[in-house]
């Protein structure tokens, strides 16, 4: 019976995953292309970072999961916790040694994780909440963006 159910949540805990993934690629890519601009602030603007958007929440975002000189372009409250795009002055690799290391020290539980090179992603846990980190690589090999789901499974 307690292999069941553990078979069962592994299964929900994937499912839920993949509907992260799908998630963020979709608010990904509905952002459309960065605003141009003439002086761009920090991150945004170069290397076909995402321009930071007017209505961001920051403050949904824990401070572990922001790397120093990072920049959150979006933010948003959704089903219980957050989604966000963070653009980093990181590599992928670097992104993922950084990740990796501040959601233990924020609590997560990290279930999967995947390094391709030019994109990687973690699969979290923390409580009764999920999370994924999408990293994937920007136009300059020394910057990347960071897409974050974290929700709370409806089922929980």
């Amino acid at each position: 019976m307690g292999r069941i159910d553990s078979s069962r949540r592994k299964r929900r805990a994937i499912r839920t995953a993949a509907l992260l993934l799908v998630l963020s690629t979709f608010v990904a890519c509905n952002n459309g292309p960065p605003a141009a601009t003439d002086n761009p602030p920090g991150l945004s603007g170069t290397c076909g970072l995402p321009t930071p958007e007017p209505t961001r929440v920051e403050n949904l975002v824990p401070d572990e999961l922001i790397p120093e000189g990072a920049e959150i372009a979006n933010a948003q409250a959704e089903r219980g916790g957050f989604l966000t795009s963070i653009n980093v002055k990181l590599t992928v690799g670097e992104a993922l040694k950084f990740y990796k290391k501040a959601v233990t020290g924020a609590g997560y539980e990290i279930i999967n994780s995947d390094n391709e090179g030019f994109e990687a992603e973690i699969y979290l846990r923390k409580k009764n909440r999920l999370a994924a980190i999408q990293i994937r690589t920007s136009t300059c090999d020394d910057r990347s963006i960071v897409f974050i789901n974290e929700i709370v499974p409806a089922d929980v």
